[in-house]
Order: structure tokens, then sequence, then C-alpha cells
């Protein structure tokens, strides 16, 4: 495991390597058709967005595919227990709460 690993460098490789397992091989044996390029890097754009709001068409543009596509592949990543989509907990004036 990733934290046993006594250098960040291994730590990193194992992580990689961890993720580029699940996304390849371990979402085709759960039969889950997605571009594993595309989910792959959802998941490094996923990464760096940790904890800013939610912007699917801000991600869709940048993958160069529909804000369906994002969202389903979302989806799949919280369904599959390696994301977690927390709602927000302040409340703002737009939305009038």
């Amino acid at each position: 495991m990733a934290f046993l690993e006594r250098d960040d460098r291994a730590r990193y490789d194992w992580l990689d390597g961890y993720t580029r397992t699940f996304i390849e091989r371990d979402l085709a044996a759960l039969g889950v058709d997605v571009s594993a390029s595309q989910m792959r890097r959802l998941w490094t754009m996923l990464a760096h967005a940790n904890g800013g709001i939610w912007n699917a068409s801000q991600l869709a543009a940048s993958l160069g595919v529909s804000y369906h596509t994002v969202n389903r592949y979302v989806d799949i990543l919280e369904q599959t227990f390696l994301v977690r989509k927390l709602p927000p907990t302040s409340r703002t004036s737009a939305s009038g709460w």
C-alpha cells in the first residue's frame, strides 16, 4: 500500500499503478464501457479540482466531451467508491436560502 512506501516516488508509483489498473482493467471487468484515456484525464482533473465548486461543463470543455459524459464518468467513479460528491454546506444569497 502507498502509505507503507518509504519515499515519495515509490508512493507515487504505487498510486499511479493502482489507478491505472482500476481504470484500464477493473472498470472493464465490471462491464463499464468508458474511454480509459478520458477517464484517466478526468481522474487527474478531479484531483486538481478537489474541494472546489463542481462545474461539469468546465471539465467537459477541457476534455472535449459533453457535460453528460463527465457526469456519467463521475457517477461511475462514485459508484465504485473512488470519489465522493459532497453537497454544499453553506447557504448562498443567490439561491435564496
